[in-house]
């Protein structure tokens, strides 16, 4: 509990302004400047994401050979540049996660929920194109065809990642959500015939030790929330095995850049998600919206803010996603990303006084690791 008393004090700065209760509206900012390279080329490495549940897509791992800040004698500029990235990357991913399930408290509709957050993206990037700020994808029919598939395990990712907050802590679904390397080597090795060195496989064992660890000693263990998070690390690890098996090598249409490929995906996300909704929950999600402002719990303003905040920061994080793991090498982008990780447990604990029992502690820390070490362990085979 010290570990976590210290961490938690490292990051209490940062999960105070969304602390249930005190934040506020604010308008997000576009973060269309800094990416333009094109994502065929990074499509050999497939799509993978980071989690959160869904997650940035993660298309080529870092930058072009870590040129920037390392190789130029640490730039001032560039080293703050990134850093405000990281930042956001972090603050935007707290934000949905704290948003998300103050959401899923009063609102028990993960599949409306998931898919207004979803839909939120589309106010975003339609716009964006409309007004010339970006270039707008051109597909064809065939591109489509070639994308729904991805899209279709890209809304598992999203889906399976929204019900397992809703159903357990944060802080679990974290954890289960560490483990999806170890679904990732099992897809490829079976859909992909790919086998990989044996440190990559030992990195496995910490992973599955340390979330069999912490489920068993998890407070808040529930099987929907250990189900669900598993289906997203199934989801995100067959969208990658996708990727490579239908896009590698593959032109797909004009001005589809990484941040117009999440974009596009998010567009056919939205377009799936709605009918599934539909047939699953109906329309109680409004009735109950209704009765919640009624009861004088909320006012339509407030609750309509929190909906939309967690849409926001939902694709703001994948957005600027994009543009701090462009800036950063692999190894770089693996520690950074096993530290959001801690910092978005520690941040939810924080703001939900989520009870964490030592073996939880103790396991979730064997996972992170497990991770880390496995971002390396792949990082070092491809050398």
């Amino acid at each position: 509990m010290k570990n976590i008393a210290l961490l938690a004090l490292a990051a209490s700065g940062t999960a105070a302004a969304f602390v249930p209760g005190t934040s506020a509206p604010t308008s997000l900012k576009t973060f269309n400047a800094g990416v333009s390279r094109q994502v065929q080329p990074a499509f050999k490495n497939g799509l993978s994401n980071a989690f959160e549940p869904s997650t940035a897509l993660n298309l080529s791992g870092g930058a072009k050979a870590a040129e920037p800040a390392e190789e130029k004698g640490g730039n001032l500029m560039e080293t703050l540049q990134i850093g405000t990235y990281f930042a956001l990357w972090y603050l935007f991913n707290i934000g949905y996660n704290i948003y998300n399930k103050q959401a899923l408290n009063v609102l028990d509709f993960p599949w409306t929920v998931a898919t207004l957050q979803m839909a939120t993206g589309i106010a975003y990037f339609v716009p964006m194109w409309l007004l010339g700020i970006r270039k707008a994808p051109k597909l064809s029919m065939a591109d489509i065809k070639t994308l729904l598939p991805i899209a279709l395990c890209h809304t598992g990712v999203h889906v399976g990642a929204v019900i397992a907050l809703g159903a357990g802590a944060v802080s679990f679904a974290h954890i289960v959500k560490a483990s999806e390397p170890v679904v990732t080597c099992a897809l490829n090795a079976v859909l992909l015939k790919e086998v990989l060195p044996l440190p990559v496989y030992m990195t496995l064992l910490p992973i599955i030790g340390g979330v069999a660890i912490a489920s068993m000693k998890e407070l808040s263990f529930t099987m929907l929330a250990l189900g669900s998070a598993m289906l997203s690390n199934v989801s995100s690890a067959a969208r990658g095995v996708l990727s490579k098996k239908t896009m590698s090598g593959k032109k797909i249409g004009e001005n589809l850049d990484a941040q117009n490929l999440y974009a596009v995906l998010t567009a056919l996300s939205t377009l799936i998600l709605i009918p599934i909704m539909f047939a699953i929950e109906g329309t109680g999600f409004f009735n109950a919206f209704s009765g919640l402002v009624a009861g004088g719990d909320f006012t339509n303003k407030s609750l309509a803010t929190l909906l939309a905040l967690g849409g926001a920061t939902y694709y703001a994080y994948n957005e600027v996603a994009f543009l701090a793991l462009g800036k950063v090498n692999p190894v770089t982008h693996a520690v950074g990303n096993t530290i959001k990780r801690v910092v978005i447990i520690v941040a939810s604990v924080i703001a939900f006084k989520t009870p964490m029992s030592t073996g939880s502690i103790i396991g979730s820390s064997i996972a992170i690791l497990g991770t880390l070490l496995y971002s390396l362990a792949m990082n070092a085979s491809k050398k």
